[in-house]
């Protein structure tokens, strides 16, 4: 038998749908007997779970951006949680992880890196959007990089943009350059998946500022629907985006200067590139993969 204790409810009717599409026999009641035990956290619960179990499967896409900062950040508390998920690695016969770059972190071979399953829901045509305009969408959730952005719409001033995120702890500066936005710049708060597929349907390019584990929701739905990305560098990105490849990547010295290259069409248009990302990560092909583990 195998046990499915995950405590995040999402994640849970995630997994357990996978399971039931393939057929594979479980149970989430803590009290039965199991020889397989698939958990998504780490804590004093699932810790006397292991106990018992034969097999466990860990399930890290809850727990990776905190994983990914133990190993990037050098400091005393994420040092010691660094050092907690090691040894819990090693009691774990499976550890799934979302990124390459994540499996070659923990850096054990029973790490296997299995996708989120894409978020493509559908387009939704807004009547209102003028499809003639060339529009650059930028997604900065929380205001990380609005100077960034916003000397970026003044260089380019021709052009449209719109820029998906709220900061809700500006500085005075950050509150006085929102009070000023130039007159090509629109400003959208946090939106669902369904809202931002509209916005997008009207881009030309995406410029992702967001973390990718943090804002994964986003990012899947920008290379589902094909859309250039210029796409923040960092070590997740490893293995996994390519600079002009499959994606154009950038730091904040070089961002104008990859934006002009785009913007004048002296790159290749990289979308269909991009979409062989997550193209295959549908539920089918991931719930074979998931119920393949318990098999």
């Amino acid at each position: 038998m195998n046990l499915v204790y995950i405590e995040n409810k999402d994640l849970l009717t995630k997994i357990v749908t996978y399971l039931d599409y393939g057929k594979i026999e479980y149970t989430t009641n803590i009290n039965s007997e199991f020889k397989t035990l698939v958990i998504a956290q780490n804590n004093r619960k699932s810790l006397e779970l292991v106990n018992k179990a034969k097999k466990v499967i860990y399930i890290a896409y809850l727990d990776e951006m905190r994983i990914a900062n133990s190993y990037i950040k050098k400091n005393k508390k994420n040092i010691s949680y660094k050092n907690k998920m090691v040894d819990f690695f090693y009691r774990c016969n499976i550890v799934v992880t979302s990124l390459p770059y994540l499996r070659k972190m923990i850096g054990i071979k029973k790490a296997l890196v299995i996708p989120q399953e894409n978020l493509c829901i559908g387009l939704c045509k807004n009547k209102f959007f003028n499809l003639r305009k060339k529009v650059i969408t930028i997604i900065d959730s929380d205001y990380k990089y609005l100077e960034t952005c916003l000397e970026l719409v003044n260089r380019f001033p021709n052009l449209q943009y719109e820029l998906i995120g709220y900061g809700i702890n500006l500085n005075k500066r950050e509150c006085q350059l929102i009070s000023d936005i130039p007159s090509n710049l629109k400003l959208h708060k946090y939106c669902n998946e369904r809202l931002l597929q509209n916005y997008l349907n009207n881009s030309n390019l995406v410029i992702f500022f967001d973390n990718i584990l943090e804002n994964s929701n986003y990012l899947n739905i920008c290379l589902n629907l094909r859309k250039n990305i210029l796409l923040l560098s960092s070590e997740l990105c490893n293995d996994y985006f390519i600079d002009n490849k499959n994606a154009y990547l950038f730091n904040t010295q070089n961002l104008i200067k990859k934006f002009n290259r785009i913007i004048s069409n002296r790159v290749c248009n990289l979308g269909i590139e991009g979409y062989n990302l997550v193209k295959s990560n549908t539920f089918i092909n991931l719930a074979d993969k998931f119920c393949k583990l318990l098999k």
